[in-house]
């Protein structure tokens, strides 16, 4: 009965290109995929349910902040598992370490209380994401030939994506304590997933400093949720060498204007689940159900500016960018004391301006970190997202101690204050690079 009706898959691979349908028969079978969904996911549920939770125990800002901080300080981890993968080759156990680092985590949320330990808790999810992010990509680099890397990383985006839209939707059904225990089984299926990964390597692998992630349109299809992209292993310890090198050039200036934006977006979206409702009286499932369908209008955006990158420069969008995210943080700033009814629309509004023009800096960030490093494509990624994960902790933070010394309101204005830095470090320089298409090519 069931050999007579063919599956959804069968039917999706049936009618695909023929190139195509090699690479989704190729994906299904690779049990990587459908765990880094999960992990999209988590990451979702956490970074929703986690300051809820926090805020319904009595936690004051400062506090909330300094624990969303430390998940962003273990992701810092992620240039040590890279260089551990790249050693030993036992992708399989770290990839499922990570997930085991995920579930004690949420498993520790269920079961304790008080702010010092909830920090540790978060610090190794944080660990357990970076382990998890670093051996996804790398996965791809090692089981594929080169001509196929970019086609495979955004496959393998596209299943965070869905993960996290996901864990977007049940964060705004669910309570805290709910959502925080689906953590803990999540991660359980994921580590079964992450058992059976099989991996194959093919004669294009390469070593620590693959200039694999380079393709600034498959790399940027991510959200706030944390401020990361798919990491690079980076050599610290080469990086510390050339710090005075990297601070005078081109490359550290943009860097230093990522870091003011990254500090300023963490800053707001550590707190965001427990500010809009007690700033503006919008309720945190309206907010993260918003945030939810902004990411799914916004996916074609990547690739159209991606094309615009080429054709106009990517400066050009990343001053777009940098500008459109003061304009959405500051109007939130204000909105907070607007006497009108009308606030709320204009509020939400303004919030999923914040999500719906990230591609514009998402694209052209990584297009710039590429092209200014004098250290390589690969290299300059890395530095790029070092940056974006040490900002964020530092940036959440910052957040919790604005919140609790002066009130929520002051949130959309710090992070105000941090784009406009971006912009004003950047916008000179970055118009002076031209567009793809103008550089004459080898």
């Amino acid at each position: 009965m069931s050999g007579s009706r063919p599956t959804t898959k069968g039917v999706f691979l049936r009618f695909a290109p023929t190139e195509q349908r090699s690479l989704n028969a190729s994906v299904w079978r690779q049990t990587w995929y459908p765990a880094y969904g999960i992990l999209g996911a988590l990451t979702s549920l956490v970074a929703i349910l986690l300051p809820i939770a926090m805020a319904r125990a009595s936690f004051p800002p400062f506090k909330i902040g300094v624990v969303m901080s430390a998940l962003n300080l273990g992701l810092l981890l992620s240039p040590i598992w890279g260089r551990l993968a790249d050693r030993t080759r036992m992708y399989r156990a770290i990839f499922s370490f990570g997930f085991i680092l995920l579930g004690a985590s949420f498993a520790g949320f269920c079961v304790t209380r008080g702010a010092l330990v909830w920090t540790v808790v978060a610090f190794l999810q944080g660990i357990g994401v970076a382990a998890v992010s670093t051996v996804a990509s790398l996965l791809v680099v090692v089981s594929n030939s080169r001509a196929d890397w970019d086609r495979h990383i955004g496959w393998l985006q596209g299943h965070n994506t869905a993960g996290q839209v996901a864990g977007l939707a049940l964060a705004g059904l669910l309570s805290s304590t709910v959502g925080l225990e689906l953590g803990l089984l999540l991660s359980v299926v994921a580590i079964f997933l992450a058992l059976r990964v099989r991996c194959e390597t093919t004669s294009s692998a390469v070593g620590p400093h693959t200039a694999a992630f380079a393709h600034p349109t498959r790399l940027a299809r991510r959200t706030e949720l944390f401020t990361r992209t798919p990491f690079h292993h980076l050599d610290a310890l080469a990086l510390l060498a050339d710090l005075h090198e990297i601070v005078l050039s081109r490359f550290g200036r943009f860097l230093i204007a990522w870091f003011f934006l990254s500090a300023a977006t963490s800053a707001f979206f550590s707190l965001y689940p427990v500010m809009m409702p007690h700033v503006y009286g919008i309720s945190a499932q309206v907010v993260v159900e918003l945030y939810a369908g902004t990411i799914l209008l916004t996916l074609p955006l990547y690739s159209l500016v991606g094309r615009w990158s080429e054709r106009f420069g990517a400066g050009r969008m990343f001053e777009i960018g940098a500008g459109a995210r003061t304009s959405a943080f500051l109007a939130l700033g204000l909105l907070a004391f607007a006497p009108f009814t009308a606030a709320s629309p204009l509020v939400l509004v303004s919030f999923a301006a914040l999500q719906g023009l990230w591609p514009f800096l998402g694209v052209s960030a990584i297009d710039l970190a590429a092209r200014l490093s004098q250290f390589g494509e690969g290299a300059g990624i890395g530095m790029l997202n070092g940056a974006g994960a040490l900002a964020g902790a530092l940036g959440a933070v910052i957040g919790g101690f604005s919140a609790q010394s002066f009130g929520y309101w002051s949130v959309p204005f710090l992070g105000a204050g941090g784009a406009a830095l971006c912009w004003a470090l950047s916008t000179r320089m970055v118009r002076r690079i031209p567009p793809r298409h103008a550089v004459a090519r080898p």
